[in-house]
């Protein structure tokens, strides 16, 4: 694409041909790893009509890469742990609690990298 001009810049052309596109400068671009995310949200932990999520305990986990959120938690959930995981590259939050959720431990977890917060929780 004729308007990327610094290194790292990039484009995915959902419209046209799919392609994703990367400014590399000088820089031979197969020396390098690009990681994509293509999952909203790494852990989707809702409850269903049939079903309720309830004491769960997340442990030592490295989630990494999510377009949204590495754990994303609601709908009446209740009594979930997450612990010493390291979350990072996050499009918005790490840890996202919404809708109704009760009890939940967030302990010892490594966040880098999260575009809008670590930890964010909006409990209707």
């Amino acid at each position: 694409m004729q308007t990327l001009d610094s290194y790292g810049e990039c484009f995915h052309d959902y419209s046209g041909t799919g392609k994703f596109y990367m400014y590399f400068e000088a820089i031979d671009p197969t020396s390098k790893t690009i990681k994509v995310a293509t999952k909203s949200n790494i852990v989707y932990h809702y409850s269903s009509s049939c079903s309720s999520p309830d004491y769960v305990v997340y442990d030592n986990l490295q989630i990494e890469g999510a377009i949204n959120s590495g754990f994303s938690i609601g709908n009446n959930s209740t009594y979930n742990i997450i612990k010493n995981c390291s979350i990072s590259f996050c499009g918005e939050n790490g840890v996202n609690i919404r809708y109704s959720v009760n009890y939940t431990t967030i302990d010892n977890n490594v966040f880098s990298d999260c575009t809008s917060a670590a930890i964010y929780s909006r409990v209707e």
